[in-house]
């Protein structure tokens, strides 16, 4: 995704500007590893693009720099600190991005972090979503939650189905999002199968 869709964002729905360091040593770490701060009344967002796995996984490097900036902002933006990562990979290099992904999301050092691959990833972030200016409640679908309730639900509501049907329902419940969605998902849905194929062929012996 464009970092520009998420700074157009930041700017036009929630107030943000650009925030003017006097560190100039500082500002040219910032642009040198191409780091945005911005900022409203009492957050501060740092944006950055990331076009490659490779530059992905030097993710670490980015949240040094952002250490500094840390140290330099006002105590009220300290606890409000955070780094969107908007990421344009394809495919194949996302699938393999995702143990990255989930390592920089997990890491709350310095600032909370959030890996975007669309502009809907921004419901992620409680004070982006677009319902946080309304104070009206948001809650993503939990798709996965649902669809191993489904699956692994009562047994006596439901049947064990074949490996194609988990396929089929498994897309069921994301054809109404955007494609890259259903595609990123697939690995957990080869990882739910090959856990519960153990469970199901124990069942089948027992019975």
């Amino acid at each position: 995704m464009n970092k520009n869709l998420i700074i157009e964002r930041l700017t036009k729905n929630f107030n943000y500007e650009e925030y003017n360091i006097d560190d100039q040593k500082l500002n040219v770490m910032l642009r040198d590893r191409g780091l945005e701060v911005w900022i409203n009344d009492s957050r501060c967002m740092v944006t950055k693009e990331f076009n490659s796995a490779i530059q992905l996984e030097d993710w670490h490097n980015d949240q040094i720099i952002i250490s500094f900036l840390h140290d330099l902002i006002p105590s009220k933006f300290k606890n409000n600190l955070y780094f969107l990562l908007s990421i344009n990979l394809d495919q194949t290099e996302f699938t393999s991005s995702m143990s990255t992904i989930n390592e920089i999301e997990k890491d709350s050092k310095v600032c909370r972090k959030y890996v975007l691959k669309t502009l809907s990833d921004l419901q992620r972030v409680p004070s982006l979503s677009e319902f946080s200016n309304t104070g009206e409640s948001y809650e993503l679908f939990d798709f996965d939650k649902a669809f191993k309730d489904h699956l692994f639900g009562d047994e006596d509501d439901n049947p064990i189905l074949e490996f194609s049907d988990f396929i089929d329902l498994y897309l069921n419940y994301y054809n109404v999002e955007e494609e890259t969605i259903v595609e990123s998902k697939n690995e957990i849905l080869k990882k739910i199968i090959n856990e519960r194929a153990g469970y199901y062929e124990i069942r089948k012996v027992n019975n």
